[in-house]
């Protein structure tokens, strides 16, 4: 915390701190040292193309955005917090319960076998994804969803089970996986940046995309490929900033990605203002 206030903007304090906080949750201080540092570099390239004069846009928009990166949902995130007090806590709220009340709370889990892949050190993972006997062995065991007593010892301890695997997570088939892509992104804001700070700022939104896991994570994920992929044709305009917002607004307006294909093709026939 000392490092963020004597380091960065005040105005960019709010949504660094939120962010550290995530981080440092999701994962332990190391991770916030790690967030920061990359954060770090980001306030120096706002600093140097005049983010001053647009309220430090550009790191506000990082620092939220790459928070939720680093903080990814997996299957140890999930159970970590479906089993914290704080969440007992408040369902006794919700549902009114007084004191000396039992309260029974029931999840339905249904992690797929890519789910559980990615917890898994990286090779391990790697090869079950790549072996198809290897996933539908897996499969026979976690191919169907089950409802688990979360209020039960036997359930509870399940998933603080799940959850102790925390500090094996940096080795994890997914862990690498988001380390990639949040390089090659925070590289596309840095190479935007010097030519087109609005650019920088829509790529740095992209990220809105990408959310939750399982399906809606690959959905969003698909979405922003898409996009970056498409940017490689228009990035040189000076309204290149316009295009990847537009794109975005689309991708977010539907599930089967009908409105982005619309607007791209609206964009390839020269149509996009």
């Amino acid at each position: 915390m000392a490092r963020l206030e004597s380091d960065f903007a005040p105005a960019c304090h709010d949504m660094l701190r939120h962010g550290l906080k995530r981080v440092v949750d999701f994962q332990d201080p190391a991770y916030g040292t790690l967030y920061l540092d990359r954060m770090s570099a980001i306030h120096k390239l706002d600093k140097a193309y005049n983010g001053t004069r647009r309220r430090w846009r550009l790191t506000r928009d990082v620092a939220r955005y790459l928070a939720l990166k680093m903080a990814y949902e997996d299957t140890v995130r999930v159970a970590d917090l479906k089993t914290r007090a704080s969440r007992f806590a408040r369902f006794a709220q919700e549902v009114g319960a007084v004191d000396g009340q039992i309260i029974t709370i029931t999840e339905f889990m249904h992690p797929r076998v890519e789910e559980l892949c990615d917890i898994l050190p990286a090779p391990l993972g790697r090869f079950i994804l790549r072996t198809p006997w290897a996933k539908k062995f897996m499969g026979l065991f976690f191919g169907k969803g089950r409802r688990i007593e979360t209020t039960s010892l036997h359930g509870f301890l399940l998933l603080r089970l799940i959850a102790s695997l925390k500090p094996l997570r940096r080795s994890s088939l997914r862990f690498g996986q988001e380390t990639k892509h949040i390089e090659t992104w925070l590289d596309s804001i840095t190479s935007a940046a010097p030519a087109n700070y609005a650019l920088a700022c829509e790529l740095a939104g992209l990220q809105r995309l990408i959310k939750g896991y399982g399906d809606t994570y690959e959905r969003g994920m698909k979405n922003y490929a898409t996009i970056t992929d498409a940017l490689g044709n228009f990035a040189d305009a000076k309204n290149a900033h316009k295009h990847v917002k537009t794109l975005k607004e689309a991708a977010l307006k539907d599930e089967d990605g009908l409105a982005l294909n619309t607007a791209l093709e609206k964009l390839q026939n020269g149509r996009t203002t």
